[in-house]
Order: structure tokens, then sequence, then C-alpha cells
């Protein structure tokens, strides 16, 4: 006879599917684990010394082409390009960090503004462990639909190194493991800027899981990033990363 008993356990398993039970740190760092090794089957973030992406963002019919080069594990090279518009540079050496436009000149990044470039820096060389960017991390009792994927939430926050009491929010998909959407708070010259980014068309590069497709949805824009060209342990000379001298 199918009993109450056994009525709730039926209950239980309909919604089992949509629940992660509380975890532990324990669990959290298998789970972890298996993320890494999901977007990077062959263990080639390991080797890699830097990386070279360049992207297309569609604006209000606007075509921006972006390049960014690192230099692992503290250099990063950012050269934005708007057509007929303006290009700028944003550039951080392991030290200091600035930007030169035409509406700026050469202008010194400090403060939290430096903190978060020092953040983003840290947290998106390749073989990183998370462990080692947030102090805290919380995977919630129940998956969320992102899309068509039910996913993990990770709310992250920073270690105290990093000056950021913002969580990092990370959703990565229950199936395949790669990340889905991402909500952050980057510190700009303009202010704190909320950010939500959705990854999509996922593709196998380098032998590793790259998101080709992306939406950045920033104070109610939404760009459109597509990821044009991906290199990795390409020779960068430190010289690029150098601050020009004020004219």
């Amino acid at each position: 006879m199918f009993g109450k008993s056994n009525l709730m356990v039926f209950v239980c398993l309909l919604f089992v599917g949509n629940i992660v039970s509380g975890m532990d740190d324990n669990a959290v760092n298998v789970l972890l684990a298996k993320i890494k090794k999901a977007d990077d089957p062959e263990g080639v973030k390991a080797t890699i010394k830097t990386q070279i992406q360049k992207v297309e963002t569609i604006f209000s019919g606007q075509k921006i082409s972006t390049i960014t080069i690192d230099k692992f594990p503290n250099k990063t090279r950012i050269d934005v390009n708007m057509p007929g518009v303006m290009t700028s540079t944003t550039c951080y050496n392991g030290k200091t960090a600035w930007e030169i436009s035409p509406a700026t000149g050469v202008r010194e990044i400090k403060g939290k503004e430096l903190d978060s470039i020092k953040l983003d820096m840290v947290r998106r060389i390749p073989s990183v462990n998370q462990r080692d960017v947030f102090e805290k991390i919380v995977v919630a009792d129940k998956l969320e639909t992102i899309g068509e994927f039910k996913c993990y939430k990770m709310t992250c926050t920073p270690k105290k190194e990093f000056n950021s009491t913002t969580p990092i929010v990370l959703y990565y998909d229950k199936e395949k493991l790669l990340l889905r959407k991402m909500n952050i708070v980057v510190d700009s010259k303009m202010g704190p800027m909320k950010m939500e980014l959705t990854l999509e068309d996922y593709k196998k590069v380098n032998k590793m899981w790259v998101s080709m497709l992306s939406t950045i949805d920033q104070m109610g824009m939404k760009l459109k990033v597509k990821v044009l060209e991906y290199k990795i342990n390409v020779k960068v000379d430190d010289s690029i990363f150098e601050k020009p001298k004020s004219k």
C-alpha cells in the first residue's frame, strides 16, 4: 500500500532535482574541484602564462573592438577602439594601474578602483583556486534557473586583502558545471557599478571550454560581446604594461 510515509518520500523525490542539501566546506571543495575539471578537462590552464583575447562588443549599433592581453600572475592591458569615436587603454603592471584616453589623458588609477582591478586580475588567473580568492563561498540550498539551465548559486565573499565586502555571485549549471551567469559590483571612476554577465555558446578552444558569446547588463544597458580570437602562451613583452609619460 502507498501509505503516507511513502507519499512523503515520493513528493520529496519530485523536488530533489531542484534542491542542493546544505553544503559544508568539504562538499563545496568537492564541487569546486569538479567545476575546475569541467571546463579544463586536460589541465591546460595550469600551463597558461599569457593570453590574448579579441572581442567585438555591439552597443546601440556601434561595434567596439577590445583586445585584452594578460601576463600572469599580475599584468593586464585592455585596448578599446570605438571607430570614429575614441580609443582608450587601461593597464595594470602588478604595482600601479593607469588609463589613457582623449578624455582623461594619462590618469593613474588608485583607491577602490585599483582594488577592483587587482581582484579581477587575480580572479582571472587560469590556474587560480577559488579558495585563494574568496574568504567565504556559500552554495544556495536550491538550484536556480538561468535560461534553460538549473544552476548552483555560489555567493563568494572576497578575502579581506582585496578590500571588497561585496560578494560575487556565480551560477554554474548542474549538468556540465559551466559558468552561466555572474553578478558583480565593479568600482570604476564613476563609482560602484552593478554588472550582470550571462555566458553562452561554449566551444572547445585550446582544449578548454570557452564562452564565445556573452551579454553584459550594466546600468540598464545591454551589450553583446562576441569572442573573435583567443590565444594562449604568446610571447608578451613587459614593456607594453609600462605607464606612458604625460605630455
